[in-house]
């Protein structure tokens, strides 16, 4: 299995229009490949800030806000070798 896709099928399960071109540009800077990744992400965003505590049920909308920044600050970094 190449790497290409080891990562199509992880951010398919995401978002099957995410591609690997996208992730590429994201890579690269590029403004609105890295929204339609931050996009891809939202709903496990949104599952992994949902708190259940004495108040309720809720998005703990700080934490959705870390992830996001996490997300921005480490598309950059991310290591790929795409048959280059």
């Amino acid at each position: 299995m190449s790497v290409e896709d080891l990562i199509s099928g992880r951010l398919n399960d995401f978002d099957p229009q995410l591609s690997v071109e996208i992730i590429k540009k994201a890579v690269a800077g590029d403004k609105e490949a890295t929204r339609q990744v931050l996009e891809a992400f939202e709903p496990f965003i949104i599952q992994s800030s949902t708190v259940t505590d004495e108040n309720g049920t809720y998005v703990d909308e700080d934490l959705a806000q870390e992830l996001r920044l996490i997300i921005l600050e480490q598309t950059p970094k991310f290591p790929y070798q795409f048959g280059e």
